[in-house]
């Protein structure tokens, strides 16, 4: 599955949802972002539908402040958001090698 969505946190006032497919897309991309009760809110919405959530504080803040709606994350942002995701992998890896089979 190539695409990956997944939310960041600093913990209670902002939250960024960001998408990323890396079979057709160079960067990811910002699909939602909001503060305090939005935040909250995002955060809710996100643990109903099993996204991810991250809470990385001053990422998350950066986001917020210069990330653009439906479009890539700034520059300044690719390694911190590429370590996020190769946690998130890791992550998948380690959940599927305890996976129950039937």
């Amino acid at each position: 599955m190539a695409l990956i969505i997944q939310t960041l946190t600093n913990p209670n006032h902002f939250a960024v949802a960001l998408r990323y497919d890396h079979v057709t897309m160079n960067a990811p991309v910002v699909l939602a972002k909001g503060t305090d009760k939005w935040a909250q809110d995002m955060k809710a919405t996100a643990r109903i539908h099993g996204v991810p959530i991250f809470e990385r504080k001053s990422l998350a803040r950066l986001l917020c402040k210069r990330g653009t709606l439906d479009q890539p994350i700034p520059t300044e942002a690719f390694l911190d958001v590429a370590r996020v995701y190769a946690d998130l992998a890791e992550l998948r890896r380690r959940d599927a090698r305890y996976e129950v089979r039937h």
